[in-house]
Formats: C-alpha cells, sequence, structure tokens
C-alpha cells in the first residue's frame, strides 16, 4: 500500500469515526425530545443507526454527506 493510499484510507477511518460520534449525540437529542413527547422520535432514532450502519466506511462523499445531514439535524433541533 502506498503512503497515499494509507493516507486516505486513514483520513475516511477518521470521518467515519466523527460520523458516529454525531450520531451518538443526535441520539441524546433525539432521546430528550423522546421523553418530552412520547415515541415521535423512536422512528428517526432507528433511522438513523441503520443509515449508519450501512455507510461504507471507504466512501468520502457518502461519508460527508452523513455528517452534514446529522450536522445539520442536530443544529435543527437546538435551535
Amino acid at each position: 500500500m502506498t503512503g497515499s493510499a494509507a493516507a486516505w484510507h486513514a483520513s475516511d477511518v477518521a470521518s467515519f469515526d466523527v460520523a458516529v460520534e454525531l450520531s451518538h449525540a443526535l441520539t441524546a437529542h433525539l432521546l430528550k425530545r423522546r421523553a418530552a413527547s412520547g415515541d415521535a422520535f423512536t422512528a428517526e432514532i432507528l433511522a438513523l443507526r441503520r443509515t449508519v450502519a450501512m455507510t461504507d466506511p471507504s466512501d468520502s462523499a457518502a461519508l460527508m454527506a452523513l455528517t452534514r445531514s446529522i450536522t445539520d439535524r442536530i443544529a435543527e433541533l437546538e435551535s
């Protein structure tokens, strides 16, 4: 494996780790809302978990899109 390929792989792994951590933060926000509003957010939590699990950690574009969508949803819930 060349140094360049290894650098890209490490970058994708770090991006996936960021996406996973953001999904945990979003899940915490949704659980707080669920506690106050009933089970309206349960389906969203399950869909989030499924989406993260199905995301290819070596697909940079997919990781960027996932990170952006999670970040946008967190911002929406915090406003």
